[in-house]
């Protein structure tokens, strides 16, 4: 039995191999040149921070321990308990004022905002009234007189100028009745 081997599919082989080394080289040669040296920085700055010592961490402080109190029920009054009606506590914080808003009255369009969110943008006299050009959160304009309703709480246009809305605001006083305040919006340049 004889084998024929044929030498032009071994040599095609062989120049099959050395182009796919060739390639191969010419790929690793290529990328090797697109390895730039643009974060050589960073990798400095690495080697840099983990070359350095470590740092002694200061021991947790110590702490003391609380006295435990015991609450006897029989020393102290019950804090959950209401304080009697005769007591002078309750009786200081009973409002006296007799002042109220009109919760009845229309709100109109600009009680629902805070005075700070509200800007004063402009002033103008129309037939000797005095109006303020006011801007809302909204992004809307207002225009707005002397006894016109304001912000949140209560208040009351009392005067207009060029530069200044000036009016009385009607608030809680924590004690269950209300008293006024003053406040004043400035316009904005």
């Amino acid at each position: 039995m004889s084998v024929t081997v044929n030498s032009y599919s071994n040599s095609h082989c062989h120049v099959s191999r050395v182009a796919s080394l060739a390639i191969v080289t010419i790929i690793a040669i290529g990328l090797a040149a697109c390895s730039t040296s643009e974060h050589d920085d960073l990798v400095d700055y690495v080697s840099g921070v983990k070359a350095k010592k470590g740092g002694r961490i200061p021991p947790l402080p110590e702490f003391k321990t609380q006295e435990i109190y015991n609450y006897s029920v029989n020393e102290f009054r019950d804090p959950y308990s209401r304080i009697g009606k005769s007591s002078q506590l309750e009786q200081t914080q009973i409002s006296t004022s007799e002042l109220q808003p009109d919760l009845n009255r229309n709100k109109e369009a600009l009680e629902e905002f805070p005075l700070d969110t509200l800007i004063f943008s402009g002033h103008l006299e129309l037939g000797g009234q005095a109006w303020a050009v006011i801007t809302a959160p909204d992004g809307f304009l207002h225009r707005l007189k002397v006894g016109n309703h304001i912000g949140t709480n209560h208040g009351l246009i009392t005067n207009i100028t060029e530069t200044i809305i000036r009016l009385t605001e009607v608030v809680p006083d924590g004690l269950g009745g209300w008293f006024e305040r003053e406040a004043a919006i400035s316009v904005k340049e």
